[in-house]
């Protein structure tokens, strides 16, 4: 049987979600391509919210809701597709963290988005904090009408982060820069288990290690927030 690279990255994903969090996440039940009654093609993927959303494939127009989003698009490659953000992403350009964004229209906090500013844009997704108010289902019974799909993502919680990136490579067509982004990562967390393998349980001190700055070699920077070890 001939397996093509697509098919490959995804099982190497499933492999590498399944290691990283002892089983239990079936990529197939989280993300499906397919084509609509228009004949366009939409990924089908269950958010952080646990809700199942239909948007186009891949993803060429966003809008994020808050900052977290927007260092992961970065980090895959695909900043360039976002049209909106929020304020507290305007403080993150400000800084000069993503200049790209200088000219990008804010539309709102992540609290108070102006739902107006979002469908002047026409975003394919807005993509924003699964469990925290408004929630993603309030956010769209207002874009609704506009035919925008709302995901919920969070980006900081380490016992979905991998599966998060997996759907949001799959939303955005870059399935390969998921795959090596998530081996990134994999890596480098099994290097601090191997240097910390030899150390007892009882002569181990806990720390947390906050904006904890990582290089990932496509050239983008993100950050790993609050790892405990």
């Amino acid at each position: 049987m001939k397996v093509n690279k697509k098919t490959l990255t995804i099982l190497a994903v499933i492999c590498m979600i399944t290691i990283a969090f002892g089983g239990g996440y079936a990529l197939s039940q989280q993300v499906t391509v397919q084509e609509n009654n228009n004949q366009k093609k939409v990924v089908t993927v269950q958010d952080s919210a646990n809700r199942i959303v239909e948007v186009p494939y891949p993803v060429e127009r966003i809008v994020v809701l808050w900052d977290n989003p927007t260092e992961e698009i970065k980090a895959l490659g695909a900043i360039d597709r976002i049209v909106g953000i929020d304020t507290a992403t305007k403080e993150d350009v400000n800084k000069g963290l993503y200049p790209e964004l200088e000219d990008t229209p804010v539309i709102g906090s992540w609290d108070e988005p102006s739902y107006e500013a979002i469908a002047e844009l026409d975003p394919d997704v807005v993509i924003m904090l699964s469990s925290y108010s408004p929630f993603p289902d309030e956010v769209q019974e207002r874009l609704e009408p506009f035919g925008i799909a709302i995901v919920g993502l969070d980006f900081y919680r380490t016992d979905v982060f991998f599966r998060e990136i997996t759907i949001l490579g799959f939303m955005l067509g870059l399935e390969d820069e998921a795959v090596d982004y998530i081996a990134f990562f994999q890596d480098t967390l099994d290097m601090i288990s191997s240097r910390l393998s030899d150390i007892p349980d009882n002569e181990r001190k806990q720390s947390i290690l906050r904006q904890l700055l990582i290089t990932f070699h496509m050239g983008a920077q993100t950050t790993a927030q609050e790892f405990q070890a």
